[in-house]
């Protein structure tokens, strides 16, 4: 199995501050994902917001604007339709995610 990393970072405002960081690992032969994370990250010093990702192979989100310890298990599949909803659901939702990070700060 051949396995090629994509990474892209992509920005969310003009500010520079925020932006999403997508890292997926692919299989060459398949053209299938094997693993990814997705991390929106914030501010200076930078800092994680909310973080989907398939390290324990499976999907799971990390949520660093609440007090949960432990990632919420999804049962969404590891494929380029769920990195397509992922992507979708921060783009909507990133300065929700922001100001629950800073609630939680302050």
């Amino acid at each position: 199995m051949n396995i090629t990393n994509h990474q892209k970072k992509i920005a969310l405002d003009e500010s520079g501050l925020e932006f999403i960081i997508i890292n997926l690992d692919i299989d060459d032969s398949t053209n299938k994902i094997v693993n990814f994370c997705i991390i929106q990250v914030t501010g200076k010093p930078e800092r994680p917001v909310i973080k989907y990702d398939s390290a324990h192979g499976y999907t799971h989100i990390h949520k660093y604007y609440t007090s949960q310890k432990e990632p919420e298990e999804s049962e969404k599949p590891v494929n380029f339709e769920t990195i397509r909803e992922i992507r979708q659901d921060i783009y909507e939702n990133w300065k929700k995610y922001r100001a629950k990070m800073i609630l939680k700060e302050d």
